[in-house]
């Protein structure tokens, strides 16, 4: 189900969206189809139940009061997010219609980590997110990685990736995307024997 927003106009610049902020809006602006960029503002809260419920990629209906002509379908382009108070500084949408094929980022979900898990072995990510083309309202939650059968020294590469419906990832194929390393056991093993010889090398020689 399509995700719904309301906006209202704002004006431009950092003092207005300073004021935004101060008022519990988030400041946003809206672009593309060759219209100009237009700057709203949206509710927090409203936006952080979407993100929460239908994801960084939703289709969202934006609708902007007062006006009908500038109301049109959505997706979140950009977020810029204070870490230090949790909350959403700013955001860009960008305008798309049915039809229409966008490239979006998804983030890669790992299975089969449980085998790993119970051999010992650890994952090295190399991707965490993939580029991938769609239509607008079938973006793909993620793109999917099954290391069930991986052992050491095996790594996985973005054309083994797979993707939910009729999305493609448009990235290089040969793109390394995790390895499997050694197991933790032999790891911890040599760290500490290399300790122990740090130790015996730094040990004051009996006068």
């Amino acid at each position: 189900m399509q995700a719904r927003l309301e906006a209202t106009i704002r004006a431009a610049g950092k003092g207005a969206a300073h004021r935004v902020r101060e008022q519990g809006g988030v400041p946003a602006i809206v672009y593309g189809h060759g219209l100009a960029p237009v700057p709203i503002t949206v509710d927090g809260g409203e936006l952080k139940r979407i993100l929460a419920t239908a994801g960084r990629n939703a289709l969202i209906q934006l609708d902007i009061s007062a006006t009908s002509t500038l109301s049109s379908d959505v997706m979140i382009k950009d977020i810029q997010v204070n870490l230090l108070k949790g909350a959403i500084d700013h955001v860009d949408f960008v305008r798309v219609s049915e039809g229409e094929t966008i490239t979006v980022e998804v983030p890669i979900v790992i299975r089969g980590e449980e085998e790993l898990e119970k051999a010992g072995l650890v994952i090295q990510h190399q991707l965490r997110q993939v580029h991938v083309q769609s239509l607008p309202g079938t973006v793909p939650e993620a793109a999917y990685a099954d290391v069930a059968g991986l052992t050491h020294g095996q790594h996985l590469v973005v054309a083994q990736l797979t993707l939910p419906g009729d999305a493609v990832i448009v990235q290089d194929p040969d793109e390394i995307v995790l390895n499997i390393l050694a197991p933790r056991a032999v790891e911890a093993k040599e760290e500490e024997t290399d300790i122990e010889e740090e130790v015996k090398g730094e040990a004051p020689k009996p006068e």
